[in-house]
């Protein structure tokens, strides 16, 4: 009997020892895969990171554009308006402002 206990215990010893080292296998093939999958993360979340960087400047583009045709329609209203004035009213409506902003009240 205590020779069968030595053979099992023998036999425990070896399968534990096989399965350590496996174990260290298995660990030196992750340790040397890791950086390459660090990388693969890093680049795809670079190349994700542009995509939305180039979206989000693309749709600023987009929006400055509307907001300087709005401004570009709008002096034009403005000067449309301004053209449309006679001249002497013109005149004395800048020298209303003229004088309101300097407090004076006098108007030609």
């Amino acid at each position: 009997m205590d020779a069968s206990i030595v053979e099992q215990a023998g036999s425990i010893e070896a399968e534990a020892d096989r399965l350590v080292a496996e174990a260290g296998e298995r660990a030196r093939r992750l340790a040397g895969s890791l950086p390459s999958e660090v990388q693969a993360l890093r680049d795809g979340h670079e190349q994700e990171l542009q995509g939305g960087l180039e979206s989000l400047k693309e749709q600023l583009e987009r929006d400055t554009a509307a907001e300087l045709a709005q401004i570009e329609e709008n002096a034009r209203g403005a000067m449309q308006r301004l053209d449309a004035l006679d001249g002497g009213d013109t005149a004395r409506a800048i020298d209303l402002i003229v004088h309101h902003l300097r407090g004076d009240g006098a108007c030609r």
